[in-house]
């Protein structure tokens, strides 16, 4: 059921059209904001959500490229019809963790540390003074971890660090076992063609588990998530094909919802960015392109509808895109 909602303003009126999502693994309901055009999902009773959007955003605090970089992916996958759950594609939730996990595992020295293995006591045991609001103010901290406790039980560990020296201490550390010492320094455009490149290439659908709570790429048999599509897989509807950990319940393959139909496009996708990002002439509004018939229904279009384009092999000369 789409339910429209008349809104005053002080000049007009406003309809907001709201979409229930039952479907979900956590009911939402979903709008669009007249105004702005922001895409807005609304959940009730999801207190590890509260603990996921601060982890992200204690992450996209740590550098100011980390924000623009996770927003262009974002896009580039709405544009590509590739980012809709409910259609058996990744949610955008997937591709952060995706993309953050790019940034602590993909590039040397890294632009992200592992929150979660910083401010850690003796055992691994996360430290008694590090706050665990979900809003990162102490007056939150009792009711959330309270929520979580009564959902998840009482071992579900949702400590990560922000305790920005230590943090800074860290990059230190990783930029010097790099080589160099110095901090990574690329623009977000170079960080974008990177990722593509990470997500085509270096991340092993077949082998790999992305873990933003590890920060790395760690083996399916660490996680215990068996390739369905491998042989003697069972190659089911809800298999783990493309593994995405969710960074506090262990559980949670993020990737699960896709298809093997849907799975094959989203790699077909990936290679396509990573390989115009190699042309020396792409630009952002390229790699979004809507896509064509062919692409959707399992084709390799052109692009731009200038030619058609190989992706795999191309040797041609890089530049930034953005």
């Amino acid at each position: 059921t789409v339910t429209p909602i008349r809104t005053p303003t002080p000049t007009r009126t406003l309809t907001l059209t709201v979409t229930p999502s039952p479907a979900s693994q956590v009911p939402i309901v979903k709008f669009v904001d007249p105004i702005s055009r922001i895409e807005c999902d609304v959940g009730l009773s999801n207190a590890l959500a509260l603990r996921n959007t601060a982890l992200v955003r204690a992450y996209t605090r740590v550098d100011s490229r980390v924000r623009p970089l996770l927003l262009a992916i974002k896009s580039w996958a709405r544009a590509r019809l590739i980012n809709d759950p409910p259609s058996n594609t990744l949610s955008s939730y997937a591709y952060v963790l995706l993309g953050i996990c790019f940034l602590q595992a993909g590039v040397v020295p890294p632009v992200l540390p592992c929150l979660q293995r910083l401010g850690r006591g003796p055992g691994g045991r996360p430290r008694a003074a590090e706050p665990t609001a979900a809003n990162d103010a102490p007056d939150g901290d009792v009711a959330v971890a309270a929520a979580i406790a009564r959902e998840y039980g009482h071992n579900l560990d949702h400590h990560f660090c922000t305790d920005g020296t230590e943090v800074d201490a860290a990059l230190r550390s990783a930029a010097a076992a790099g080589g160099g010492g110095a901090r990574n320094a690329q623009s977000v455009g170079a960080l974008l063609r990177g990722f593509f490149e990470f997500a085509a290439i270096v991340f092993r659908r077949e082998e790999h588990v992305a873990s933003v709570r590890l920060g790395a790429l760690v083996s399916r048999a660490e996680v215990g998530w068996l390739d369905e599509m491998a042989p003697g897989g069972t190659g089911k509807r809800d298999g783990h094909l493309f593994c995405i950990e969710d960074p506090f319940d262990l559980t949670h393959d993020l990737g699960r919802v896709l298809t093997p139909a849907k799975l094959q496009r989203t790699l077909r996708e990936f290679e396509r960015a990573h390989a115009l990002c190699r042309l020396a002439d792409v630009t952002f509004a390229e790699l979004c392109e809507p896509p064509t018939a062919a692409e959707v229904g399992g084709g390799r279009g052109g692009r731009g509808g200038r030619g058609a384009v190989s992706y795999t092999h191309l040797t041609l000369p890089t530049k930034r895109i953005v």
